[in-house]
Protein backbone atom coordinates (compact mmCIF):
# COMPACT_ATOMS: atom_id res chain seq x y z
CA UNK A 1 0.00 0.00 0.00
CA UNK A 2 2.57 2.19 0.97
CA UNK A 3 4.65 2.17 -2.47
CA UNK A 4 0.74 2.61 -4.38
CA UNK A 5 1.02 5.90 -2.36
CA UNK A 6 4.13 6.71 -3.10
CA UNK A 7 3.56 5.67 -7.14
CA UNK A 8 0.38 7.81 -7.17
CA UNK A 9 2.10 10.69 -5.82
CA UNK A 10 5.00 10.67 -8.12
CA UNK A 11 2.89 10.22 -10.96
CA UNK A 12 0.86 13.61 -9.91
CA UNK A 13 3.62 15.15 -9.02
CA UNK A 14 5.05 14.36 -12.43
CA UNK A 15 1.87 15.50 -14.24
CA UNK A 16 1.04 18.96 -11.97
CA UNK A 17 4.90 20.16 -12.78
CA UNK A 18 3.73 19.57 -16.15
CA UNK A 19 0.41 21.18 -16.53
CA UNK A 20 1.92 24.28 -14.38
CA UNK A 21 4.84 24.79 -17.26
CA UNK A 22 1.63 24.67 -19.65
CA UNK A 23 -0.65 26.60 -17.52
CA UNK A 24 1.84 29.14 -16.29
CA UNK A 25 0.73 29.09 -12.89
CA UNK A 26 0.42 27.27 -9.59
CA UNK A 27 -1.45 24.28 -8.65
CA UNK A 28 -4.77 25.37 -6.22
CA UNK A 29 -3.99 24.50 -2.36
CA UNK A 30 -6.84 23.43 0.37
CA UNK A 31 -6.22 22.34 3.95
CA UNK A 32 -8.63 21.55 6.63
CA UNK A 33 -8.65 20.99 9.86
CA UNK A 34 -11.71 19.28 11.56
CA UNK A 35 -12.78 17.51 14.72
CA UNK A 36 -16.10 16.92 16.36
CA UNK A 37 -14.66 17.66 19.87
CA UNK A 38 -16.15 15.11 21.67
CA UNK A 39 -18.81 12.47 21.45
CA UNK A 40 -21.24 11.86 23.81
CA UNK A 41 -23.34 8.99 23.64
CA UNK A 42 -26.24 8.89 25.95
CA UNK A 43 -26.78 5.19 25.97
CA UNK A 44 -23.43 4.04 27.05
CA UNK A 45 -22.81 7.50 29.26
CA UNK A 46 -20.07 7.81 27.79
CA UNK A 47 -18.00 10.46 26.36
CA UNK A 48 -14.92 10.06 23.47
CA UNK A 49 -12.59 12.14 21.63
CA UNK A 50 -14.09 12.85 18.45
CA UNK A 51 -10.69 12.76 16.49
CA UNK A 52 -9.10 15.44 15.07
CA UNK A 53 -8.08 15.08 10.99
CA UNK A 54 -5.97 17.09 8.42
CA UNK A 55 -7.77 17.23 5.10
CA UNK A 56 -5.27 18.25 2.21
CA UNK A 57 -6.38 18.64 -1.32
CA UNK A 58 -4.26 20.09 -4.40
CA UNK A 59 -5.49 20.55 -7.91
CA UNK A 60 -3.91 22.45 -11.08
CA UNK A 61 -6.34 23.19 -14.28
CA UNK A 62 -5.15 24.10 -17.14
CA UNK A 63 -5.98 24.13 -20.74
CA UNK A 64 -4.86 20.84 -21.86
CA UNK A 65 -4.18 18.53 -18.15
CA UNK A 66 -5.77 18.58 -14.92
CA UNK A 67 -4.56 16.58 -12.25
CA UNK A 68 -5.40 17.12 -8.18
CA UNK A 69 -4.93 14.24 -5.26
CA UNK A 70 -6.96 14.34 -1.81
CA UNK A 71 -5.57 12.94 1.42
CA UNK A 72 -6.53 12.90 4.98
CA UNK A 73 -4.70 12.21 8.30
CA UNK A 74 -5.10 12.81 11.54
CA UNK A 75 -5.92 11.59 15.38
CA UNK A 76 -8.70 8.86 16.32
CA UNK A 77 -9.25 7.24 19.81
CA UNK A 78 -10.80 3.91 19.25
CA UNK A 79 -12.85 2.70 21.54
CA UNK A 80 -11.27 0.90 24.61
CA UNK A 81 -7.64 2.22 23.52
CA UNK A 82 -5.31 5.43 23.55
CA UNK A 83 -5.58 8.01 20.81
CA UNK A 84 -3.41 6.98 18.14
CA UNK A 85 -2.25 8.39 14.70
CA UNK A 86 -4.53 7.02 11.73
CA UNK A 87 -2.88 6.12 8.36
CA UNK A 88 -2.60 8.49 6.10
CA UNK A 89 -5.74 7.78 3.27
CA UNK A 90 -6.03 8.83 -0.12
CA UNK A 91 -9.50 9.80 -0.68
CA UNK A 92 -9.22 10.91 -4.48
CA UNK A 93 -6.28 11.17 -7.13
CA UNK A 94 -7.08 11.65 -10.54
CA UNK A 95 -5.27 13.08 -14.09
CA UNK A 96 -7.30 14.44 -16.89
CA UNK A 97 -5.75 15.58 -19.78
CA UNK A 98 -7.00 16.28 -24.02
CA UNK A 99 -4.57 15.93 -26.83
CA UNK A 100 -7.10 16.44 -29.33
CA UNK A 101 -10.58 18.42 -29.47
CA UNK A 102 -13.43 16.20 -28.98
CA UNK A 103 -11.40 13.40 -26.94
CA UNK A 104 -10.85 13.23 -23.11
CA UNK A 105 -8.49 10.88 -21.25
CA UNK A 106 -8.73 10.13 -17.64
CA UNK A 107 -6.41 8.18 -15.16
CA UNK A 108 -8.20 7.30 -11.82
CA UNK A 109 -11.12 9.79 -12.60
CA UNK A 110 -14.49 10.84 -11.23
CA UNK A 111 -16.83 11.91 -14.05
CA UNK A 112 -20.72 12.21 -12.51
CA UNK A 113 -23.99 12.48 -14.53
CA UNK A 114 -24.89 15.67 -13.28
CA UNK A 115 -28.20 14.03 -11.75
CA UNK A 116 -26.81 11.57 -10.07
CA UNK A 117 -26.04 14.88 -7.35
CA UNK A 118 -27.83 14.74 -4.08
CA UNK A 119 -26.96 18.02 -2.29
CA UNK A 120 -28.20 17.71 1.45
CA UNK A 121 -26.06 14.48 1.41
CA UNK A 122 -23.31 16.51 -0.47
CA UNK A 123 -22.00 13.27 -2.59
CA UNK A 124 -22.64 11.68 -6.08
CA UNK A 125 -24.29 8.38 -5.97
CA UNK A 126 -21.44 5.93 -7.11
CA UNK A 127 -23.06 4.32 -10.08
CA UNK A 128 -23.73 7.75 -11.78
CA UNK A 129 -19.72 7.86 -11.89
CA UNK A 130 -18.70 7.17 -15.67
CA UNK A 131 -14.80 7.46 -15.33
CA UNK A 132 -12.66 4.62 -14.10
CA UNK A 133 -9.35 4.00 -13.44
CA UNK A 134 -8.50 4.53 -17.03
CA UNK A 135 -11.40 6.58 -19.48
CA UNK A 136 -12.00 7.51 -22.40
CA UNK A 137 -14.75 10.45 -22.62
CA UNK A 138 -15.63 11.15 -26.51
CA UNK A 139 -17.68 14.24 -27.32
CA UNK A 140 -19.32 13.94 -30.63
CA UNK A 141 -21.06 17.24 -30.53
CA UNK A 142 -21.40 19.88 -27.66
CA UNK A 143 -23.74 18.67 -25.12
CA UNK A 144 -23.19 14.89 -25.11
CA UNK A 145 -20.37 12.49 -23.57
CA UNK A 146 -20.11 9.11 -24.27
CA UNK A 147 -17.45 7.20 -21.62
CA UNK A 148 -15.64 4.21 -21.86
CA UNK A 149 -13.76 2.59 -18.70
CA UNK A 150 -11.51 -0.11 -17.57
CA UNK A 151 -11.15 -0.48 -13.86
CA UNK A 152 -7.75 -2.26 -13.02
CA UNK A 153 -8.72 -5.05 -9.97
CA UNK A 154 -6.04 -4.48 -6.80
CA UNK A 155 -2.90 -1.97 -8.12
CA UNK A 156 -5.39 0.93 -8.64
CA UNK A 157 -7.47 -0.33 -5.16
CA UNK A 158 -10.44 -1.32 -7.15
CA UNK A 159 -12.67 -2.88 -3.84
CA UNK A 160 -14.66 -5.61 -4.87
CA UNK A 161 -16.14 -6.14 -0.99
CA UNK A 162 -14.37 -9.67 -0.97
CA UNK A 163 -15.23 -10.69 -4.07
CA UNK A 164 -12.42 -12.37 -6.53
CA UNK A 165 -10.84 -9.35 -7.85
CA UNK A 166 -11.38 -8.90 -11.88
CA UNK A 167 -11.03 -6.61 -14.42
CA UNK A 168 -13.98 -4.10 -14.42
CA UNK A 169 -15.36 -2.39 -17.39
CA UNK A 170 -17.96 0.55 -17.79
CA UNK A 171 -20.11 2.39 -20.04
CA UNK A 172 -21.91 5.98 -19.49
CA UNK A 173 -23.13 8.60 -21.55
CA UNK A 174 -25.11 11.81 -21.15
CA UNK A 175 -26.91 14.76 -23.04
CA UNK A 176 -26.91 18.29 -21.71
CA UNK A 177 -29.71 20.78 -23.89
CA UNK A 178 -28.12 24.21 -22.90
CA UNK A 179 -29.10 25.80 -19.61
CA UNK A 180 -32.46 23.36 -19.36
CA UNK A 181 -32.04 19.64 -18.86
CA UNK A 182 -29.51 16.56 -18.70
CA UNK A 183 -29.86 13.05 -18.86
CA UNK A 184 -27.57 10.53 -18.78
CA UNK A 185 -26.79 6.77 -17.58
CA UNK A 186 -23.98 4.46 -16.45
CA UNK A 187 -23.31 0.76 -16.90
CA UNK A 188 -20.80 -0.62 -13.74
CA UNK A 189 -18.90 -3.41 -14.35
CA UNK A 190 -20.81 -4.60 -17.11
CA UNK A 191 -19.48 -8.57 -17.37
CA UNK A 192 -19.19 -9.72 -13.59
CA UNK A 193 -21.38 -7.30 -10.91
CA UNK A 194 -23.49 -5.60 -12.95
CA UNK A 195 -24.80 -2.33 -11.96
CA UNK A 196 -26.45 0.62 -13.59
CA UNK A 197 -27.98 3.95 -12.83
CA UNK A 198 -30.00 6.67 -15.19
CA UNK A 199 -30.07 10.11 -14.19
CA UNK A 200 -31.15 13.46 -14.69
CA UNK A 201 -31.32 17.39 -14.12
CA UNK A 202 -33.83 19.90 -14.58
CA UNK A 203 -32.42 23.83 -14.98
CA UNK A 204 -35.00 25.14 -16.61
CA UNK A 205 -36.30 27.63 -13.71
CA UNK A 206 -34.28 30.42 -12.98
CA UNK A 207 -32.25 29.30 -9.09
CA UNK A 208 -34.10 25.87 -9.07
CA UNK A 209 -31.81 22.58 -9.80
CA UNK A 210 -33.47 19.40 -9.43
CA UNK A 211 -32.09 15.99 -9.96
CA UNK A 212 -33.68 12.87 -10.13
CA UNK A 213 -31.82 9.33 -10.63
CA UNK A 214 -32.87 5.49 -10.67
CA UNK A 215 -30.03 3.05 -9.18
CA UNK A 216 -28.98 -0.63 -9.29
CA UNK A 217 -26.66 -2.02 -7.46
CA UNK A 218 -25.12 -5.35 -7.50
CA UNK A 219 -25.34 -5.45 -3.36
CA UNK A 220 -23.12 -8.39 -1.73
CA UNK A 221 -23.57 -8.99 2.34
CA UNK A 222 -19.97 -8.06 2.26
CA UNK A 223 -20.73 -4.38 1.18
CA UNK A 224 -23.66 -4.46 4.27
CA UNK A 225 -21.33 -5.61 6.54
CA UNK A 226 -18.52 -3.37 5.70
CA UNK A 227 -21.21 -0.44 5.96
CA UNK A 228 -22.46 -1.52 9.14
CA UNK A 229 -18.87 -2.58 11.05
CA UNK A 230 -16.83 0.19 10.35
CA UNK A 231 -15.48 3.17 12.49
CA UNK A 232 -18.37 3.95 14.49
CA UNK A 233 -16.69 7.64 14.25
CA UNK A 234 -18.00 7.64 10.61
CA UNK A 235 -20.93 5.69 10.83
CA UNK A 236 -21.87 8.38 13.26
CA UNK A 237 -20.92 11.00 10.72
CA UNK A 238 -22.44 9.50 7.90
CA UNK A 239 -25.74 7.03 8.73
CA UNK A 240 -27.73 8.63 6.30
CA UNK A 241 -25.49 6.87 3.16
CA UNK A 242 -26.77 3.35 4.23
CA UNK A 243 -29.60 4.72 1.97
CA UNK A 244 -26.98 4.28 -1.17
CA UNK A 245 -26.13 0.73 -0.04
CA UNK A 246 -29.63 -0.67 -1.26
CA UNK A 247 -29.94 -2.87 -4.27
CA UNK A 248 -32.62 -0.67 -6.28
CA UNK A 249 -32.63 3.19 -5.47
CA UNK A 250 -35.12 5.81 -6.33
CA UNK A 251 -33.62 9.07 -5.93
CA UNK A 252 -34.32 13.09 -6.00
CA UNK A 253 -32.83 16.42 -5.23
CA UNK A 254 -33.53 20.11 -5.58
CA UNK A 255 -31.70 23.27 -4.40
CA UNK A 256 -33.06 26.92 -5.10
CA UNK A 257 -31.51 30.06 -3.89
CA UNK A 258 -33.57 33.24 -3.20
CA UNK A 259 -31.27 36.46 -2.58
CA UNK A 260 -29.04 35.45 0.63
CA UNK A 261 -30.84 32.55 1.51
CA UNK A 262 -30.55 28.79 -0.18
CA UNK A 263 -32.61 25.80 0.48
CA UNK A 264 -31.86 22.21 -0.41
CA UNK A 265 -33.41 18.78 -0.24
CA UNK A 266 -32.76 15.08 -0.68
CA UNK A 267 -35.36 12.37 -0.87
CA UNK A 268 -34.31 8.82 -1.77
CA UNK A 269 -36.20 5.39 -1.64
CA UNK A 270 -34.31 1.75 -0.90
CA UNK A 271 -35.10 -1.48 -1.50
CA UNK A 272 -32.74 -4.27 -0.44
CA UNK A 273 -34.02 -7.54 -1.49
CA UNK A 274 -30.96 -9.21 0.39
CA UNK A 275 -31.89 -8.56 3.98
CA UNK A 276 -35.48 -8.16 2.74
CA UNK A 277 -35.45 -4.14 3.60
CA UNK A 278 -37.26 -1.01 2.82
CA UNK A 279 -35.44 1.90 3.93
CA UNK A 280 -36.81 5.92 3.33
CA UNK A 281 -34.49 9.09 3.52
CA UNK A 282 -35.30 12.67 3.78
CA UNK A 283 -33.20 16.08 3.86
CA UNK A 284 -33.26 19.08 3.66
CA UNK A 285 -30.96 22.26 4.73
CA UNK A 286 -31.36 26.12 4.96
CA UNK A 287 -28.60 28.49 5.25
CA UNK A 288 -28.74 32.41 5.39
CA UNK A 289 -25.86 34.84 4.49
CA UNK A 290 -26.47 37.14 7.71
CA UNK A 291 -23.07 39.28 6.09
CA UNK A 292 -21.00 38.86 3.01
CA UNK A 293 -18.55 36.80 5.18
CA UNK A 294 -21.26 34.65 8.24
CA UNK A 295 -23.69 32.24 7.11
CA UNK A 296 -26.42 30.74 9.64
CA UNK A 297 -27.45 27.20 8.33
CA UNK A 298 -29.32 24.51 9.75
CA UNK A 299 -29.49 20.65 7.94
CA UNK A 300 -32.09 17.96 9.37
CA UNK A 301 -31.90 14.46 7.59
CA UNK A 302 -33.82 11.01 8.78
CA UNK A 303 -33.23 7.61 7.49
CA UNK A 304 -36.32 5.21 8.73
CA UNK A 305 -37.60 1.59 7.66
CA UNK A 306 -41.29 1.99 9.17
CA UNK A 307 -40.67 -0.82 10.98
CA UNK A 308 -39.50 0.27 14.44
CA UNK A 309 -35.43 1.51 13.25
CA UNK A 310 -35.25 5.67 13.12
CA UNK A 311 -32.18 7.53 13.15
CA UNK A 312 -32.97 11.39 13.08
CA UNK A 313 -29.88 14.10 12.75
CA UNK A 314 -30.51 17.59 13.34
CA UNK A 315 -27.40 19.90 12.82
CA UNK A 316 -27.45 23.97 13.12
CA UNK A 317 -24.01 25.92 12.28
CA UNK A 318 -22.70 28.67 11.75
CA UNK A 319 -19.32 29.41 9.21
CA UNK A 320 -17.01 32.20 8.45
CA UNK A 321 -15.67 33.02 5.28
CA UNK A 322 -12.77 35.42 4.36
CA UNK A 323 -10.75 36.02 1.37
CA UNK A 324 -8.71 32.96 1.95
CA UNK A 325 -9.56 31.23 4.91
CA UNK A 326 -12.68 30.60 6.79
CA UNK A 327 -13.76 28.43 9.89
CA UNK A 328 -17.23 27.08 11.65
CA UNK A 329 -18.66 25.67 14.71
CA UNK A 330 -21.99 23.76 15.16
CA UNK A 331 -23.68 20.96 16.93
CA UNK A 332 -24.37 17.47 15.61
CA UNK A 333 -27.16 15.75 17.16
CA UNK A 334 -28.23 12.45 15.91
CA UNK A 335 -31.33 10.18 17.90
CA UNK A 336 -31.68 6.78 16.69
CA UNK A 337 -34.87 4.88 17.96
CA UNK A 338 -34.91 1.00 17.80
CA UNK A 339 -37.81 -0.58 18.95
CA UNK A 340 -38.40 0.56 22.74
CA UNK A 341 -34.43 1.53 22.75
CA UNK A 342 -33.86 5.20 22.23
CA UNK A 343 -29.82 6.78 21.27
CA UNK A 344 -28.69 10.59 21.25
CA UNK A 345 -25.19 10.66 19.97
CA UNK A 346 -23.95 14.01 20.05
CA UNK A 347 -20.74 16.40 18.98
CA UNK A 348 -19.29 19.78 18.44
CA UNK A 349 -18.29 19.85 15.01
CA UNK A 350 -15.76 22.67 14.75
CA UNK A 351 -12.95 23.08 11.56
CA UNK A 352 -10.63 25.74 10.20
CA UNK A 353 -9.89 25.86 6.40
CA UNK A 354 -7.01 27.77 3.98
CA UNK A 355 -6.64 28.38 0.91
CA UNK A 356 -3.83 29.42 -1.44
Amino acid sequence: MKKFILAAVLTLAAFTAFAQQNSGKGPDFKNRISSGIVTIDTMSDTVEFSGLYNNTSVELLSGNVDCGIDVTFGLLKPAGLPIQFTDMNINDWYIEFRPFDKFTFGIHDLIFTHGSYLPVLDTNIDNGNIGSDITVIYRPIPGIRVGLGYGIPSFFGEDNYGDEAHPVFNLGADFTYGNKFSIGFSIRDIINNFAAGIYGEVLAVENLYVTYGYTYNNVSLEMINLMMGGNPQILFDNVEKMILMSENIVSLGATYKYKKADFALDFAYGNNNLISENLYYFGTKASYGVTDAIDLGIKYTVLTDFDGDTYMRINPAVDYSAKSWSCGIGFNCLIANSGSMSEKIMSFPVYFEFSL
